[in-house]
């Protein structure tokens, strides 16, 4: 289990977000668990849920069934499938292994939760690579972070402190590091209150970053742009040019939009130009630490990040064509699998598919369910950061009345003759 302080204190790694924060201090009294020291509002809201158990069985079609029996009929129904989708996968490590193994052998899809989102930084990785950085880097060498957005802050609620750790609110006012908002006013006057901002939508990132970069090269120092004038561009970008270390972070979920992808690009495109005189690079923040575990172990098995189609025995990496979202308009899709875990209420797209559910929580629109452990909380996992440097082995806190994704997953393959895959 995690360090105890006292007999029902203690110090444990938060699973909730991709930051994996390390200091936090949970008491465990009974049913009852709290976050008593350094908790986010994020923690604390998850964590003080994790002793009370949504369900202590399996259900079929809403009818309570043993666990024995919830499994032997999902490898029932695996086996005989022809198109089987495996989503979600907001699990850890061993989960993550467990279902590519499935995967694998069904000639399944893998489809992430956010395994479109992810398509738009993997895509520019592709194509043109990319300069990136991690925790540890800025918190010992940046002096200017530049923050794109609001989702950043939502995804990861101690993100701020975590980047500059010497101030617990950190502000413009800091002798060695200047924090800069780029968002939109109610972003500027909530998310980001007492830091220095700047007024841009998402959709407008593209043209202020293109308009800073050939100020940088000194191409072109008249802009125009409309929702902000050539003063503050200028600011913006002395700013960017005195910095040792400038960094720039922002959220693939804030570019799901039209040409979001010509976005990103933009800002990579930034701080390619500023490494030719200096170090600069970027910092993607994910939501849940599920999307970069998976990524991590999909590429590291089989060199493709997910979505991930074994349709023709070959991994092969199509986002456009194999995105969560496209489930219930597709008639080739007939079982999905959902595997969960970290996930608070499983949104599963509806379909005409049978749907099975492995998970901490039930999905309204699942006509098998099999309750697990959540990673991290119920049982040990391995799960990495956003920078995706340090897979962490995040321990348990409290024993769990359910098996692990992994052990269910498992138990499925386990089960599944030769000659049904």
């Amino acid at each position: 289990m995690s360090t105890a302080v006292s007999k029902n204190k203690f110090e444990a790694i938060c699973p909730f977000c991709a930051l994996l924060c390390d200091d936090i201090t949970v008491r465990l009294d009974s049913a009852d668990c709290s976050v008593e020291a350094n908790g986010c509002h994020l923690a604390q809201s998850r964590y003080s849920t994790i002793g009370k158990p949504k369900h202590d069985k399996c259900y079929l079609h809403g009818t309570p069934i043993d666990h024995t029996k919830a499994i032997q009929i999902a490898t029932e129904m695996i086996s005989k499938s022809k198109a089987l989708v495996i989503a979600g996968m907001l699990t850890d490590v061993a989960g993550a292994r467990a279902a590519l193994k499935l995967a694998e052998r069904k000639r399944a899809v893998i489809m992430q939760s956010d395994g479109k989102r992810n398509s738009l930084q993997t895509s520019r990785i592709q194509r043109s690579g990319g300069y990136f950085t991690t925790l540890a880097e800025i918190q010992n060498r940046a002096d200017l972070i530049i923050m794109f957005g609001r989702e950043p802050v939502c995804a990861c609620p101690r993100i701020l402190e975590t980047l500059c750790p010497q101030r617990s609110k950190p502000d413009s006012s800091d002798g060695r590091v200047s924090f800069v908002a780029i968002g939109t006013p109610e972003d500027n006057d909530s998310v980001f209150e007492g830091l220095k901002s700047f007024e841009c939508s998402p959709e407008q990132y593209g043209m202020l970053t293109d308009a800073i970069r050939l100020r940088v090269e000194n191409k072109r120092h008249n802009s125009n742009l409309g929702f902000i004038s050539d003063e503050q561009i200028d600011r913006l970008t002395a700013m960017i040019t005195k910095a040792n270390y400038p960094i720039l972070v922002w959220a693939e979920s804030d570019f799901q939009f039209s040409l979001g992808d010509l976005a990103i690009d933009s800002i990579n495109q930034l701080i390619e130009t500023l490494n030719i005189k200096k170090r600069s690079a970027g910092l993607v923040v994910s939501g849940s630490a599920s999307s970069p575990t998976v990524n991590q172990v999909a590429t590291w098995q089989f060199g493709k990040p997910t979505p991930l189609s074994f349709r023709s025995r070959k991994p092969s990496y199509f986002p456009e064509f194999h995105s969560l979202d496209s489930i219930e308009k597709r008639s080739d899709v007939d079982i999905v699998l959902w595997v969960g875990g970290l996930d608070e209420d499983p949104q599963i797209p509806e379909t005409t598919a049978d749907i099975i559910a492995i998970s901490h929580s039930m999905p309204t629109n699942s006509q098998l369910f099999i309750p697990i452990g959540i990673p991290g909380i119920h049982h040990d996992a391995h799960l990495f950061r956003t920078d995706q440097v340090v897979a962490m082995h995040v321990r348990h806190i409290t024993p769990s009345l359910h098996p692990s994704g992994a052990e269910v997953l498992t138990s499925i393959l386990n089960q599944l003759e030769p000659d049904q895959c």
